[in-house]
């Protein structure tokens, strides 16, 4: 077999340690520093990319604090807004003034936070698309008596 076509496929210990008798995946994490530093790194790159956090307990708490900031700030927007309406109403120039910059601030981290929690999610989308595909059990014994026949 190539090197080529084993690149991107994981080892049966990896399968093993993914998968549990059931099928369903174990708590073990396949992308875990004991996981990479296991098998053989191409070169510093790779082995570098692979120990980034993507899709890590960090990325999902910056997710989540992206998502709880944009209703707070969606509020603060519209209250901003209506006071600045009620302002301007009244004839009082220096409050409208006032309140429509702090409203046009708080647009700028609105529009500012979508922006992060785009990226965020786009990042979370590549780290699980660069995963290797895990085989059933059923699939990987059937290629290593494939394999073994060959040999």
């Amino acid at each position: 077999m190539r090197r080529e076509d084993t690149l991107f496929q994981p080892s049966r210990q990896d399968a093993k340690s993914i998968w549990t008798a059931t099928g369903a995946p174990s708590k073990s994490n396949y992308h875990s520093p004991a996981s990479i530093d296991e098998s053989p790194p191409l070169d510093k790159t790779s082995q570098n990319l692979g120990k980034l956090p993507i899709g890590g307990v960090m990325l999902r708490s910056v997710i989540t604090a992206l998502v709880l900031a944009l209703p707070v700030l969606l509020v603060v927007f519209a209250v901003l807004m209506a006071a600045f309406g009620l302002s301007t109403a009244v004839g009082d120039a220096a409050a409208a003034r006032v309140l429509w910059w702090g409203g046009m601030s708080c647009l700028i981290l609105l529009t500012s936070d979508l922006i992060l929690l785009i990226a965020a999610i786009g990042a979370v989308v590549v780290g699980i698309m660069d995963r290797p595909a895990i085989e059933s059990s059923r699939v990987s014994s059937e290629r290593s008596e494939r394999d073994e026949h060959r040999s």
